[in-house]
């Protein structure tokens, strides 16, 4: 039998961690307006499409109004490689520099950052590489590997699958990752935020109240 006290406080925390609906409205309008900048910078490089990926596809986002860091992922996607990692870096430096140039905008392998008061968001360059037989896509991503920037395969839509197939049948488990997440940057952001989200996703094997399943969930951690 849940806990009301704990219950209601961990429902109150919920609503406060989750994006609120100004929020919503002014990153749809900011990754929109981003998106067309970046599909006329690059639509002569071999543009396959500019895409969000990351916690807010998912919408695991936590508000910027508790985690300053809450940053929006977007996918700059070519069809080839035409160049090295560091020089699409390079490219997307140069985008960033033209078009936003009173924000705050530094790389931060592999992505290059764009943030001002409001909204943060990285950029990553990706290569497609192709459609499996899951229907979900894989790219290559740069990333360092022994102080040299490598391409590496990477399937962005798996978590958001998974996830969006899970919480048909367990409804709070969005509100877990989200309250896993604080927990997590309450305690100096010990784990990615994607390692916190599979976590989740693996270990919540059945549905129960909120509060049940957050300190059943506290127990699974190592």
């Amino acid at each position: 039998m849940e806990n009301a006290s704990i219950l209601n406080y961990l429902d109150l925390l919920v609503q406060k961690l989750a994006l609120q609906p100004a929020e919503v409205a002014r990153i749809a309008s900011s990754v929109g307006k981003i998106k067309g900048k970046l599909e006329k910078w690059f639509e002569n490089d071999g543009l396959k499409e500019v895409r969000t990926f990351g916690s807010y596809d998912r919408g695991t986002l936590i508000s910027r109004l508790v985690d300053t860091n809450s940053d929006i992922d977007i996918m700059v996607i070519f069809y080839e490689k035409k160049w090295e990692s560091q020089t699409y870096l390079n490219k997307l430096k140069s985008f960033a520099e033209e078009h936003y140039p009173k924000a705050e905008r530094y790389q931060d392998h592999p992505t290059i950052v764009i943030e001002d008061e409001k909204i943060k968001f990285e950029l990553v360059p990706c290569v497609f590489k192709e459609e499996t037989f899951f229907l979900e896509e894989k790219y290559l991503v740069p990333q360092r590997q022994n102080s040299e920037l490598e391409w590496i395969e990477t399937e962005p839509d798996f978590l958001m699958n998974k996830l969006n197939e899970y919480v048909k049948t367990k409804p709070t488990l969005i509100n877990l990752i989200l309250l896993f997440k604080y927990w997590n940057l309450c305690n100096g952001s010990q784990y990615k935020t994607f390692k916190i989200e599979r976590f989740i996703i693996d270990k919540f094997d059945y549905e129960e109240a909120l509060d049940y399943n957050f300190f059943r969930l506290i127990d699974k951690l190592k």
